[in-house]
């Protein structure tokens, strides 16, 4: 006896015209059921898959380091010099666990926004702003 063989497009086309005569809510559960298997076969290794990492614990400095710094540096901000009743404490190697007295510098907010955020000067944003309507 002749066994027939199939190739892969009448395989496909038997399936399509089985799941197009379906009920368009059986339909919904045979799709929903192919999803699933997907799912599982997926492999698992993917980044999305993976707990992110714990940020690095924030100590802030003590409050003797702090008035240390702000007396040694006179009160002002270590970046502009400007004198501020406010100031925001940076650790200068960018580590948040290492407080020691010689890795604190005291900044004005914006200084700190600057050097943090890598946030531009308000007025370096418009002298390199570009106008909106060409000029002719």
């Amino acid at each position: 006896m002749l066994q027939r063989t199939y190739t892969v497009t009448d395989i496909f086309n038997k399936a399509t015209n089985w799941y197009f005569n379906l009920k368009p809510l059986q339909q919904f559960v045979v799709l929903a059921g192919v999803v699933i298997v997907l799912a599982e076969l997926a492999p698992k290794n993917y980044s999305y898959y993976q707990p992110k990492p714990k940020p690095i614990p924030r100590n802030d400095f003590t409050d003797t380091t702090q008035k240390d710094t702000a007396i040694k540096q006179g009160n002002a901000c270590n970046s502009c010099k400007e004198a501020t009743d406010y100031m925001e404490f940076h650790h200068i190697d960018g580590d948040r666990s290492n407080n020691r007295p010689s890795n604190c510098e005291g900044l004005c907010p914006a200084c700190h926004a600057i050097k943090t955020r890598k946030v531009k000067r308000f007025s370096d944003r418009f002298s390199q702003a570009k106008p909106f309507f060409p000029r002719n």
